[in-house]
């Protein structure tokens, strides 16, 4: 699986396909906006520091947000549609299920900027930009802990510990591959 820090870009074609009955959120359709010159879009985030976040002045700052301005820019000078933003979010920026959740219910100009681990399942769910970025899941323990270097040593080197990740994610399913990997170990 490919994770990367993406604009959940529902893309300008400014229309979205999201498979549910109920809209969250919207914004003006392409061809709206093709014929009005005019496109207001909607951005929402989930609290990703240096890409996504709330500055103590109001405003939504970083990579992501700087992204859209350029693709604004963009549309702006190749179709002639001056571009505007309203930002909506949930009530707890930092909860990405609840971001999920609101672009679920959400159509038409509406963007999501976040760390989103673009999965076949969410492929099916949600028009992705191309990833500009790519990561990688790591544990991290206090540093009394050895490195781990065999997932077959995973039940000796966290014996008693507990896993901390956001609820919903795939790092959640990786965790939980993971405890399941170890419950079935040998040695546990």
């Amino acid at each position: 699986m490919k994770q990367a820090f993406v604009t959940i870009a529902l893309l300008f074609g400014l229309q979205i396909s999201v498979q549910t009955a109920q809209a969250q959120y919207t914004g003006d359709t392409y061809a709206s906006a093709r014929n009005t010159k005019t496109a207001n879009l909607t951005l929402t985030y989930v609290e990703t520091p240096g890409f996504a976040s709330l500055q103590e002045n109001g405003t939504v700052t970083g990579l992501c947000v700087d992204m859209m301005d350029r693709f604004a820019a963009f549309v702006k000078e190749k179709e002639g549609i001056t571009v505007n933003y309203q930002w909506q979010s949930a009530s707890d920026t930092k909860d990405f299920k609840l971001f999920m959740t609101a672009l679920d219910g959400s159509k038409n100009g509406v963007f999501g900027l976040g760390n989103i681990t673009i999965t076949e399942a969410r492929k099916q769910k949600y028009h992705f930009s191309p990833a500009f970025i790519s990561n990688v899941t790591v544990i991290i323990s206090h540093n009394s802990v050895s490195t781990l270097n065999d997932i077959e040593q995973v039940a000796e080197h966290f014996k008693g510990m507990y896993a901390i990740t956001v609820r919903g994610t795939t790092n959640e399913q990786r965790i939980s591959q993971i405890k399941a990997h170890r419950c079935h170990s040998p040695r546990s």
